[in-house]
Formats: structure tokens, C-alpha cells, sequence
């Protein structure tokens, strides 16, 4: 989830359907409310993390296969991000680089975090990694 314009903005992790759904909820709403589905996208991976700097929404995850994912949106109206289709990353294989949760995205670059991660196949430990901004291809 990400803050961005007074609101909560939530971004569903869906594995049958490898897609995500953009929410919004209001925090100064104590009571009780529904999310107001606002966008969905076929990301094609399981979102785990969202992250927004600069105009751009950073979406990350991974698939079954261990591939780990970046999508990079261009928000082309005020809270809005599907519309355009975003610059697609790959980043590795969980096997290597861990079981990614996290991302946080400023002007320095992308800071990335990975869980451990065990399978039949393999696994890492436990990491953290940063993109620098000028590093990170377009």
C-alpha cells in the first residue's frame, strides 16, 4: 500500500488470477468502509510491495517459478496508474536473491528487500538491495 493524496492506496495480491486491483480507502473515516476499487492490472506476478516517488507507482512481486518482478507505472492522472503500460523488469530468481516482500523507492534509487526463502530447489537468505537511480535501465 502506498499514502499518496490524502488516501490509503491498496494494491491486492491475487494468485489465481496473477493480477493486482488498486483500492482506495479513506483514512479519516473511522467507522467501518469498503475499499472503492478504483483499477486492475494482469501484472502477470503476485504484487508484494508498492511503493510511489516522483509521479510513479513501483509494483513488486514474484511468480511460482521464483521470477521476481518489477513494474514501473507513470501516474497519468492524480492517483491513477494503469492506464499506460509500465516499464517491466525482470530482477532475478527467488532461488538466488530471496523471496522479495519489499520496496521503497526516493531519489537516491530503489531499496528492495528480500525474506528468506526455502524450496526443494534451493534457497537464500534473508537480504537487502538498492538500485541506484541512474543504474536502473529504461
Amino acid at each position: 500500500m502506498i499514502y499518496l493524496n490524502g488516501k490509503i492506496h491498496l494494491f491486492s495480491k491475487e494468485w489465481a488470477s496473477k493480477s493486482t486491483t488498486h483500492y482506495i480507502i479513506n483514512p479519516e473515516i473511522s467507522e467501518k468502509q469498503k475499499a472503492e476499487k478504483i483499477e486492475s492490472f494482469k501484472t502477470n506476478f503476485v504484487v508484494t510491495d508498492a511503493s510511489y516517488f516522483d509521479k510513479k507507482l513501483y509494483l513488486i512481486g514474484y511468480t511460482k517459478k521464483t521470477e521476481v518482478f518489477l513494474d514501473i507505472f507513470n501516474e497519468t492522472e492524480s492517483g491513477i496508474f494503469f492506464k499506460e503500460k509500465p516499464k517491466h523488469f525482470y530482477l532475478g530468481s527467488a532461488l538466488s536473491i530471496g523471496q522479495i516482500e519489499g520496496i521503497a523507492v526516493d531519489e537516491t534509487g530503489i531499496y528492495i528487500s528480500g525474506e528468506k526463502f526455502h524450496s526443494p530447489l534451493g534457497g537464500a537468505k534473508q537480504s537487502l538491495y538498492f538500485i541506484p537511480k541512474d543504474k536502473l535501465k529504461h
